[in-house]
C-alpha cells in the first residue's frame, strides 16, 4: 500500500461518505491520479463507489469493512493514528455533540481508546488472502467488547464523579444498542 492509498482509506475511515472532489481537496492531490487510485481501489473491493442521492453526477466514496482490514494490517497505523481518526468520526455524532464540554471530552478519549485498542487487537487475527467480510465484523465486535469492558474500569471513577455512569445492565444494553448502530452505519 503506498501513501496515497493509505491516506485515501484514513480519510474515508473518518467519514461517512466523501466526494471525489471532496476527497481530492483533503489530499491536496492531483485529481486524475486520485481518481484513478480510486478506481483501482474499488476494483480490488477497499472501497465503495455510489451516487449522490440527487442524482448529479457526483460520486459518494465509503470505505468497505475489507478497505478497513487492509488499513489494519498494511497502513502501519499507530495508536495516534487510530485515535485521531476516532475522534474525527465520533466528534461529527448528533449524541458526542449533545454532551457538555467536559463529558464530551472524556467521552472522545474513552472511545478513541476503545477504538484504538480493539483495532489493533485485531491486526493478527486478520488475513487479507482469505477476507471474509462476516467473520471479520463478529472479530471486530468481539475485540470491541473486549477494549470497552477493558476501558470501562479504568474509566468508570471518573464517570461517576461526573454523575454520568450507569448501571451495569444499563451499560450492556447501550453497548449492545452502539454496536448496532454501528454496524448498520456501517452497511449504510
Amino acid at each position: 500500500m503506498n501513501r496515497l492509498e493509505k491516506e485515501i482509506l484514513k480519510t474515508l475511515l473518518s467519514e461517512e461518505k466523501v466526494s471525489i472532489y471532496k476527497l481530492n481537496k483533503t489530499l491536496k492531490a492531483n485529481y486524475p491520479t486520485v481518481w484513478r487510485y480510486v478506481n483501482k481501489m474499488e476494483r480490488d473491493g477497499l472501497i465503495e463507489i455510489s451516487e449522490k442521492p440527487d442524482k448529479r453526477d457526483t460520486k459518494l466514496l465509503s470505505i468497505t469493512d475489507k478497505g478497513v482490514a487492509t488499513l489494519l494490517i498494511e497502513g502501519d497505523l499507530t495508536r495516534e493514528e487510530l485515535e485521531k481518526i476516532s475522534n474525527l468520526f465520533w466528534s461529527k455524532t448528533g449524541w458526542i455533540k449533545s454532551l457538555p464540554p467536559n463529558e464530551r471530552d472524556l467521552t472522545l478519549k474513552f472511545l478513541a481508546e476503545v477504538w484504538a485498542d480493539s483495532l489493533l487487537n485485531l491486526r493478527p487475527k486478520i488475513n487479507l488472502k482469505y477476507f471474509d467480510r462476516e467473520w471479520f465484523r463478529e472479530i471486530s465486535l468481539e475485540e470491541n467488547i473486549k477494549a470497552f469492558k477493558k476501558k470501562e474500569k479504568e474509566y468508570r471513577k471518573t464517570f461517576e464523579e461526573l454523575g454520568v455512569w450507569a448501571t451495569e445492565e444499563e451499560i450492556e444494553k447501550r453497548l449492545e444498542e452502539f454496536i448496532e448502530d454501528l454496524f448498520e452505519d456501517l452497511e449504510a
